[in-house]
């Protein structure tokens, strides 16, 4: 993409349509109906909050304080969700998540790098998506309605992540109405987005099979063909 671009762009692919705007750290890649999601935080949005003095894991919250689904919660609030969080080690080339399995739960990458993609089928081969740095997550549609993974994750080096499970949020979400505001907001503004893009989708392929016959046409008048 052009860094001097100022308006969102869209790159059209036989692997799907994604959005990029600089100001959009959330990324949207979809495949006909289905779409995968993930997070690249952009360390430039303005200063982070500082755990309290008395946090048992001060990484784990500053990792969280980027997640736009929280902001809603307080530093003590959000501490205390970092200290439920479940901290997971991936020694290089093992599986963080699979494609199609089961989940209730987010992963924050602590450290480390870690590779996205779509598994071959009959019909399509094995696409990479992105590689995922620290602080980046994946997995909230999981976390929030227990959909099944949509892509599998694997570990490009020895990596760390943090896992936030429903049971661990559930109390949060329960008592704290703001939070279940802004998560519905969230999810609602994802799906509209996932909408939009297979419109697009939808638009552009529509469009070069107009243009594809109107040259074909324009050929077989220029060569006096019938």
């Amino acid at each position: 993409r052009d860094k001097d671009e100022g308006i969102n762009a869209f790159k059209s692919k036989e692997s799907g349509v994604r959005s990029v705007d600089e100001n959009d750290d959330d990324c949207d890649i979809v495949f006909g109906r289905s779409a995968i999601h993930f997070y690249i935080p952009n360390h430039a949005n303005g200063p982070s909050r500082r755990p309290p003095a008395t946090s048992k894991s001060p990484d784990v919250f500053r990792l969280l304080t980027q997640l736009p689904e929280f902001s809603v919660l307080s530093d003590s609030e959000l501490d205390t969700l970092a200290n439920t969080a479940l901290q997971h080690p991936f020694p290089t080339g093992s599986v963080l998540v699979k494609q199609g399995d089961e989940g209730d739960s987010l992963f924050v990458i602590s450290q480390g790098s870690v590779r996205v993609y779509t598994e071959a089928t009959d019909d399509e081969p094995e696409k990479t998506l992105a590689t995922l740095a620290p602080g980046a997550y994946f997995g909230e549609m999981s976390l929030l309605t227990g959909a099944t993974r949509s892509a599998t994750l694997t570990a490009n080096s020895d990596t760390v992540a943090y896992e936030i499970t429903k049971a661990s949020l559930k109390p949060f979400i329960a008592n704290n109405n703001q939070l279940l505001k802004a998560l519905s907001q969230h999810m609602a503004d994802r799906q509209l987005s996932v909408v939009h893009r297979e419109f697009l989708e939808n638009l552009i392929k529509t469009e070069e099979e107009k243009l594809a016959h109107s040259f074909s046409n324009k050929l077989k008048d220029f060569f006096g063909l019938k």
